[in-house]
């Protein structure tokens, strides 16, 4: 009796697998030959109204003897015919369920809906009732208005690049006009026509003009610890001051160059010696 229950027991197990198999193999191969069915019209007087950036939708009913399994409203952006199961879809379960909505992507214009039918056949094939396609634009007025924010903010900060933009090159042109006029002047105006201007121009703080003092006087200090002679430090003030006239044509540096150039001529007055130079004329005599 135990062995008889064991092999009836093992003939359910194994017509179970078989028929699971079997089944598997049968919904594959329904869902290929759905893909391969041509598609079906059908007019569902699908209407969608695009409102704040969102697609509102309405049909109506599929009729209930025709094996109805569920609803799938097909989505894309790029193709024009879109169809189930290729591309994206907003699934609905129930037939009476006549109404839905869903969010459109923002980064897009042009979107492509349509209403498809799903039905279930007799001999458990299945086959796409769909409506006709439409053809939705996201514009301005019906975009979500978080997202026209962002255009507008897209927009009001182009238009400040831009203004940048055509400022930077007037900056441009403005120093390269001035860096052209500087040199038109350097062939016939002194340095030290240049130094009074500077003089009459630059302001600095008290702070920064203390800070500039010790760092010219450290710089003298140096020169003297190396033993260096009167006329050796005067033309080494020289070297720095001829250095310094490179960034006098920069904006940010005019002032105080200016202030340091200053400076430096009082230094270098103090190691002059103007009567040795003169006293050179006599010694042909």
């Amino acid at each position: 009796m135990k062995h008889i229950l064991a092999v009836v027991l093992l003939s359910l197990v194994s017509f179970s697998y078989t028929f699971a198999e079997e089944t598997t193999v049968s919904e594959e191969k329904t869902s290929m030959e759905m893909k391969d069915r041509e598609v079906i019209p059908y007019n569902f007087e699908l209407k969608i109204n695009v409102e704040n950036g969102s697609a509102y939708a309405t049909w109506n009913d599929f009729p209930n003897n025709r094996g109805f399994e569920w609803y799938k409203l097909v989505y894309s952006t790029s193709n024009t015919q879109p169809v189930y199961p290729t591309d994206d879809t907003v699934f609905i379960w129930e037939r009476l369920q006549l109404k839905t909505s869903f969010k459109l992507k923002q980064d897009s214009k042009y979107h492509y809906v349509r209403l498809c039918a799903i039905v279930v056949n007799d001999d458990y094939s299945k086959d796409r009732y769909c409506s006709e396609v439409k053809k939705l634009e996201l514009t301005e007025k019906n975009r979500a208005s978080g997202e026209v924010k962002k255009e507008e903010l897209k927009t009001e900060v182009k238009k400040e690049e831009t203004k940048t933009s055509e400022m930077s090159e007037s900056v441009k042109e403005k120093i390269q006009k001035y860096n052209e006029n500087k040199q038109k002047e350097s062939t016939w105006e002194t340095k030290s026509e240049i130094k009074k201007k500077l003089e009459s121009t630059f302001t600095l703080s008290l702070a920064l003009r203390q800070r500039i003092n010790v760092l010219l006087k450290s710089f003298v200090d140096r020169l003297k610890e190396q033993d260096f002679s009167n006329e050796k430090i005067s033309s080494s003030i020289d070297v720095v001051i001829e250095r310094l006239w490179k960034f006098e044509g920069q904006e940010k540096y005019k002032n105080i160059v200016g202030y340091m150039i200053q400076e430096l001529e009082s230094m270098k007055e103090l190691y002059s010696d103007p009567l040795s130079e003169l006293e050179g004329i006599f010694n042909d005599f």
